[in-house]
C-alpha cells in the first residue's frame, strides 16, 4: 500500500475516527454539512472546526492540488468535471450580464479561486465591452496557488485584486454592496455550513452569486461512507471497519441510496472518483496537495432553500449532466 497522506490535526477528538486505519485519509467529520451531525454524533457549535479543516487542506497546496481532482476524475473515465463547472459558470455570468452597460465599474468576486483557472475562464467568458470596466477579486487560503492566478491576471492584461485567506476571513475585508457577480466554483461546498448571507451581504442590490458545485450525499451518513469503503481492499480492512462503527455508532444503519436514478448516478460517480484518487495516491505522496473525502456536498435543494431563507431570488438550479445531478449550477439574485 501507499504511503499515507497526512491529514488534519484533531478537531473533535470524541468523535474521530483512527486514521491510520481507512483505507484512505478522508479528513474531519465537522466538515460533513451541519444538518448531519447528528448521525455522526456531533454537535454543531459554528464553522470553526470546518474553517481550520478547509485551510488545512487547501491552504498548504498549491497550483497541482487542483489539478489532482481534474486527473483523478478523468482516470476514473468521467471527463474533466471542474473544468466543466468552470465553463458553465462563465456562460451563467456571461448571460447575466448581457445587457449590462460597460458605464459603470465592474466588480467581480471569485471563491476558492485557487491558481485562477475559474476566474480566468469567467473573464474571457465576458462581453467583450465589459472586460475594460471588470476588476476580478479572487480569494483563496492558498498563498502559493494564488501566485499561479497572479500570474495568469498579469499576462492577460486583467485588472484584479488578491485576497489570500479563506471566504468567511476575506469577506470581512470586503465593503458590503461592492460586489456585482459572486462565483464559486466547487469552493463553497467545504463549508459545514454555507454563509450564504455573508456572500448576500457584499453584493450590490441586483447583484447575482452563481454557484457550479458538486452535489451528492454520502457525506451526510456515516453509514453511506461504508459504500465507499466497499471498494476497497486494505490489509486492515476489518480492524478499520470496526473502528468507525465504534466511533460512530450510526453507521451501522446504512441508509438506503436515493429513489432518483441521477442521485444514485451522482453517488456512483464520487465513489468512482474516489477510487481513482487512492490509487493516484499509491501511485506517489501527494504532500501537502493531498485531498480528504469528508465535507460539505449536499443535495442542490439544500443551497436553494438556504439561498432563499438568506435573502436570494434564487432561479431553477441547472443540471450539468444529463443522467445524473452531480454537477449543478445554483444562481442566486439579491433582492
Amino acid at each position: 500500500m501507499g504511503l499515507q497522506q497526512e491529514g488534519p490535526k484533531d478537531l473533535h477528538q470524541e468523535k474521530r475516527h483512527n486514521e491510520s486505519l481507512m483505507p484512505l485519509t478522508l479528513g474531519a467529520p465537522p466538515r460533513v454539512p451541519y444538518y448531519a451531525y447528528p448521525a455522526w454524533g456531533l454537535v454543531y457549535k459554528g464553522e470553526e472546526q470546518a474553517d481550520v479543516a478547509y485551510r488545512e487542506e487547501w491552504g498548504a497546496g498549491n497550483a497541482g492540488q487542483l489539478d489532482l481532482v481534474s486527473k483523478a476524475m478523468i482516470e476514473a473515465g468521467y471527463g474533466n468535471f471542474p473544468e466543466l463547472l468552470r465553463q458553465e459558470t462563465a456562460k451563467t455570468v456571461s448571460e447575466l450580464l448581457k445587457d449590462r452597460s460597460d458605464s459603470q465599474p465592474l466588480n467581480i468576486l471569485d471563491i476558492g479561486a485557487g491558481p485562477g483557472l475559474s476566474a480566468l475562464t469567467v473573464y474571457e467568458a465576458l462581453p467583450p465591452k465589459l472586460k475594460p470596466v471588470t476588476t476580478m477579486i479572487l480569494v483563496d487560503p492558498s498563498a502559493e496557488s494564488l501566485k499561479a492566478a497572479r500570474q495568469k491576471m498579469e499576462e492577460k492584461g486583467i485588472k484584479f485584486k488578491i485576497i489570500s485567506a479563506s471566504d468567511t476571513e476575506a469577506l470581512k475585508e470586503i465593503e458590503g454592496g461592492s460586489i456585482d457577480i459572486l462565483t464559486g466554483v466547487a469552493s463553497v461546498h467545504h463549508h459545514a455550513k454555507i454563509p450564504f448571507d455573508l456572500y448576500r451581504n457584499v453584493l450590490r442590490k441586483g447583484g447575482s452569486a452563481v454557484f457550479a458545485d458538486w452535489h451528492q450525499t454520502l457525506w451526510e451518513h456515516p453509514g453511506s461512507v461504508l459504500r465507499l469503503f466497499e471498494q476497497f481492499d486494505w490489509p486492515q480492512k476489518e480492524k478499520g471497519i470496526k473502528n468507525w462503527l465504534a466511533t460512530y455508532p450510526k453507521a451501522g444503519d446504512i441508509p438506503p441510496l436515493p429513489d432518483d436514478p441521477a442521485d444514485r448516478k451522482a453517488i456512483e460517480q464520487i465513489i468512482g472518483f474516489w477510487k481513482s484518487y487512492r490509487a493516484m495516491s499509491q501511485r506517489s505522496n501527494l504532500g501537502p496537495n493531498a485531498i480528504w473525502p469528508l465535507e460539505g456536498h449536499r443535495p442542490v435543494q439544500r443551497y436553494a432553500q438556504e439561498m432563499t431563507e438568506a435573502g436570494f431570488r434564487v432561479s431553477k438550479p441547472q443540471q450539468i449532466l444529463p443522467d445524473s445531478s452531480l454537477l449543478q449550477v445554483t444562481v442566486g439574485q439579491k433582492i
